[in-house]
Order: structure tokens, then C-alpha cells, then sequence
């Protein structure tokens, strides 16, 4: 048996054992985004859209309906997805760094991390999310060692596309990798712009058409062109930590937005 074979059963083995102890220690977890992707899953298996609010995206809730709502199934099915995103860092790392000890260091780091494996026993996106985004990048390594390789840098596309559908903070995602590819097809390859531009393409229009199509479908249903509905709310939660430091002609903004400060208060005396 080869060393490479052994490092990666040692792999599987330790996470394996990491996710056995949960398995027998704890239920699933629940929480309130839970709640949510269960209730499009309903929506969706049903075939009735009149509750539908636009609120999350339906990769999710797919994948809770393949397992026929079987909430201990799906939490079986994420602790197998842990292990494969262990193994993709484990070659994401061993490709980078050239060196088989350094990919087992960082894959054995994910799979006995223990907030990644309460993840993947929670009802929640961030495993699929995970699993998607660590392959895009896998593919994306392999795509330049290969020159640009251009059905990879279309599955790349896919990929991080999927996981922007999946949990649409990571919308930057496509985008981010269109940018590169396309820079590396100028600059690598040949200094021609129409390479540019169809390395570009090759990632940007999955996007275009994944999520391009559920922002119009939720347009239809909601009056919303968005991913999700709860992009404006989310906007917001990121730029709280500092609209206090917004200038003064978005005033207005900044007092509905912040809570009222102690200063503006008029203490009443005896």
C-alpha cells in the first residue's frame, strides 16, 4: 500500500471516528434558519407557491426533499459530505504545495474540526455550501494547471453558481472566478482579448442562468429580482458595525437605522 493510500485512509478514518461520536452523543440540531428551509421544501414538494416568500433558496430544500424530509438521513448524508470535503482539501493542498503531508495536515484539520461536524449535524446550508465551494476551487486549480482547460472553467461556473444558490452570500463567488480566468487567459495563454472574454464567459454565464433564473422566478412570485429577499436585510446587518460613520447627506438613513443614543437622552431630575 502506498504512503499517499495510507494518509488518505488515516484521513477518512479519523473524521469517520470524530462523526461517530456525534452520532452517538447528540441529536440533530435545529435552528431558526431550520425552520425556513423546511418550509420551502414543503412548498416545493407540494406544487403551492401561495405562502412562498422569497426568503431562501431552493438547493437546500431540494436536497431535504430527496431525503423525503428524513432529517437523520440528511445529517448521515452532510457527515459523508464532511469526509469528501475533507479529502478535496487534502488534494487542494497536496496540488498547491506539491507535498502529500501538508494536504493531509489540512484536510485532517477540517475533519476533526469540531464546529465544522456541528454543522453537519444541524439542519443548516453551510456543509452543501462547503462542499460546492471547495470543488470549485479544486476544479479551478486543476483548470490553470491545465492551461485554462475551458470545460472546467464552465464547471467551475456551475459550481460556484451552485453554491451561491445555495446561500447567496457567496454570490462574489462566480464573478470573483470569471475575473481570473479571464486574466489568465490574457495574460497566460495569449494576449488576445476575445480569449479574455470567453474565459470569462465560460464562468460568468452559468451564473447568468442559475441564478439569473431564480431571481426572475422570485420576480414572478415576490415583485423582487433578487436571489433572495432578504438581500436588503442582509446588506444591512454588514453595514451596521459602521452607518454610524455614514456622511451627513445620508442623515436620515443613519437615525432610522441606529438605536437612540444615551446622548440624545434627557434624564429627568428631581
Amino acid at each position: 500500500m502506498s504512503g499517499e493510500r495510507k494518509l488518505i485512509i488515516w484521513l477518512l478514518v479519523a473524521g469517520c471516528l470524530a462523526r461517530t461520536a456525534f452520532l452517538l452523543l447528540y441529536d440533530p440540531l435545529f435552528f431558526n434558519d431550520s425552520n425556513d428551509y423546511l418550509q420551502l421544501a414543503r412548498i416545493i414538494a407540494s406544487g403551492d407557491f401561495s405562502g412562498y416568500n422569497g426568503a431562501r433558496t431552493p438547493l437546500y430544500p431540494l436536497i431535504i426533499i430527496l431525503f423525503n424530509f428524513n432529517i437523520q438521513a440528511l445529517v448521515i448524508f452532510q457527515f459523508g459530505l464532511g469526509l469528501l470535503i475533507s479529502l478535496i482539501i487534502y488534494q487542494s493542498f497536496k496540488q498547491i504545495f506539491a507535498s502529500s503531508q501538508i494536504g493531509f495536515a489540512t484536510g485532517l484539520s477540517y475533519a476533526l474540526n469540531p464546529s465544522q461536524i456541528v454543522f453537519e449535524y444541524a439542519l443548516l446550508t453551510e456543509t452543501v455550501v462547503t462542499v460546492l465551494i471547495c470543488l470549485s476551487f479544486f476544479a479551478f486549480i486543476v483548470a490553470l494547471r491545465k492551461d485554462g482547460n475551458q470545460w472546467l472553467a464552465l464547471l467551475v461556473g456551475i459550481l460556484s453558481s451552485s453554491a451561491a444558490l445555495t446561500k447567496p452570500l457567496f454570490q462574489f463567488l462566480p464573478l470573483l472566478f470569471s475575473l481570473i480566468f479571464a486574466c489568465f487567459f490574457y495574460f497566460k495563454i495569449e494576449r488576445k482579448l476575445s480569449r479574455a472574454l470567453t474565459g470569462f464567459a465560460l464562468v460568468i454565464l452559468p451564473a447568468c442562468l442559475i441564478l439569473g433564473g431564480w431571481s426572475f422566478f422570485n420576480y414572478n412570485k415576490t415583485g423582487t429580482f433578487a436571489v433572495t429577499t432578504l438581500a436588503g436585510f442582509n446588506l444591512s446587518n454588514h453595514t451596521g458595525a459602521f452607518i454610524e460613520y455614514a456622511p451627513e447627506q445620508y442623515g436620515q438613513i443613519k437615525e432610522i437605522y441606529l438605536p437612540v443614543s444615551y446622548t440624545h437622552l434627557t434624564l429627568p431630575t428631581n
